[in-house]
């Protein structure tokens, strides 16, 4: 394909007028978006059905995080390892990798279930999860293909994709339950049995991607004009709107961090952000655990449970644009505090009173703090990381939010059972306070976010 849809040479992105997307990158971001239409309705069925999965099986309010636990080990154990791959292959192996091993686990999960089989169960978690690893490469490839000034913005169109996700995701499990019904086979494996019909769409359009999205990050100036990109060597000319957003390039985009994890992590900014999603993550994993119990435990049935979890899912990924719009316009840091904030209050809602609104309330507001985080966290990410490491940075922020899924899913049903929801309520609150005194010992000067 030309592209001749570029923006005009020599002109700056965000500055001035804001110019249309190249041809080439709207073709592709469609396709990542819709692709993460059809994957999203099936990788969010393991956050919304693990516990109860578990609970049905076992019985058990306190192995109910088991799920959870097993699904941030994969993860922790293929983030970093997935982008690096990308970083060295290209986005779409990883994506492609990812989606085909995600078939592979929704059978095996699906067949746990109808035999009723824990140690199985386990396994195609596990492997299921590791596909979701691999999804991640979605966000990555969403930064790649736009300036800097427009990142949020780009990153907000693919994760909006997930919204129709989310929907199709209450209406996959809806329809398990009204179809096992009438075959007469568990509705919980009827689910899993159906994920292929959603992730198969979603190879064939991640296929049709071209160029690679980490192509274009490597001559963005290629696709949207001279002054989208830095020239090597030279440092990046801030426009009005990156330094708003407090925005930084590196000094060349094909050159990395040397020293790798250990060397992100000593960086206060990368750590910061770290530490934020470690916070969200945390206190999501723990709520996908407690929620549903919760629900469950009020009378409510799978379907409005379902429900519920769609709500909670539009908090996550229904926002994105906007979140994109503010992260680019007012910056990154603002948006990361006020996401920090509102999970935290979220948590309170959620385990406030047993009235199925307030408790759905609170769920939402848990994803869309969490949204928030992700958003500008993942466009700040790529705004100091070069290029060819891109991937590889926000697989080490996955690992820390992999980290937090671990922790707090092993916590959370026991807390539940042994000491009532308020302990519950305080952990949440507590992860966001780490994260928000770094962030606010951030400030967004012209290049850089930098420590103060």
């Amino acid at each position: 394909m030309a592209h001749g849809a570029a923006a005009t040479p020599g002109r700056t992105p965000g500055a001035g007028a804001k110019p249309p997307i190249p041809r080439i990158i709207k073709r592709n971001t469609i396709l990542v978006a819709a692709s993460q239409v059809c994957s999203g309705m099936g990788t969010g069925l393991l956050p919304t059905l693990g516990a109860l999965m578990v609970y049905r099986m076992l019985g058990s309010t306190a192995m109910a995080g088991s799920a959870a636990v097993l699904q941030g080990i994969s993860r922790f154990v293929v983030a970093y390892p997935a982008g690096a791959i990308a970083d060295r292959h290209g986005r779409k192996p990883a994506m492609v990798a990812g989606l085909l091993v995600g078939i592979a686990g929704a059978l095996v999960t699906g067949t746990a279930m109808a035999i009723s089989s824990f140690p199985l169960l386990m396994l195609g978690v596990f492997i299921f999860a590791i596909a979701m690893g691999g999804s991640m490469q979605l966000r990555v490839a969403a930064t790649d293909m736009y300036p800097a000034s427009r990142r949020a913005e780009g990153l907000g169109y693919i994760l909006t994709g997930s919204v129709v996700g989310s929907l199709g995701k209450a209406g996959l499990i809806a329809l398990a339950s009204v179809l096992a019904v009438r075959l007469g086979v568990d509705e919980f494996a009827l689910a899993w049995w159906m994920v292929p019909i959603v992730l198969v769409p979603a190879l064939l359009l991640v296929l049709q991607i071209h160029p690679d999205p980490r192509d274009i990050a490597l001559d963005i100036e290629k696709y949207w004009g001279s002054g989208a990109g830095s020239p090597a060597g030279h440092r990046h000319a801030t426009t009005g709107a990156e330094r708003r957003s407090g925005v930084t390039q590196p000094a060349s985009p094909d050159t990395p961090t040397r020293g790798g994890f250990l060397a992100y992590v000593k960086d206060f900014r990368k750590l910061a952000i770290f530490m934020a999603h470690f916070g969200v993550q945390g206190n999501m994993s723990m709520v996908m655990v407690v929620a549903a119990l919760l629900l469950t435990h009020h009378g409510h049935d799978l379907p409005a449970i379902a429900f519920s979890s769609m709500l909670h899912s539009l908090g996550m990924h229904a926002f994105a644009i906007p979140q994109g719009w503010l992260a680019d316009r007012f910056g990154r840091r603002p948006v990361i505090l006020a996401g920090l904030v509102l999970a935290a209050g979220g948590t309170i809602l959620l385990v406030a009173t047993p009235d199925f609104w307030v408790t759905t309330a609170g769920f939402f507001f848990v994803g869309f703090g969490w949204s928030a985080v992700h958003v500008a966290g993942t466009v700040l990410l790529a705004d100091i990381s070069a290029a060819t490491e891109r991937a590889r940075v926000i697989g080490a922020n996955d690992t820390f939010a992999a980290a937090a899924n671990i922790v707090m899913a092993i916590l959370a049903g026991p807390v539940l059972e042994g000491l009532g929801t308020t302990p519950i309520m305080a952990l949440g609150v507590g992860l966001m306070l780490a994260p928000i005194v770094m962030i606010l010992r951030m400030r967004e000067v012209g290049h850089a976010d930098a420590r103060g």
